[in-house]
């Protein structure tokens, strides 16, 4: 299976979908195929072409990705 972008560790797909993603039969595919991916563990994050952008797609990661540990420790931690 070819996809637009995979990140291997937090295992996600990203795809950047055109005019050719807008038709029903074209949508029908797509879930199935992030159906499958999902069923493998692999979460899928779709833009549009024109929606595909540095801050569209950091906010659509950032969403799926844990937040990075805080640079001061944990609440309690004086070091």
């Amino acid at each position: 299976m070819i996809v637009d972008f995979y990140c291997a560790r937090p295992r996600i797909v990203l795809e950047i979908d055109g005019a050719a993603h807008e038709s029903t039969a074209a949508k029908e595919r797509d879930l199935a195929r992030d159906r499958l991916l999902e069923a493998r563990g692999i979460r899928v994050v779709r833009l549009r072409n024109e929606e595909a952008n540095q801050t569209n797609i950091q906010n659509a990661l950032r969403a799926l990705l844990p937040a990075p540990p805080s640079p001061h420790g944990g609440e309690g931690d004086r070091g």
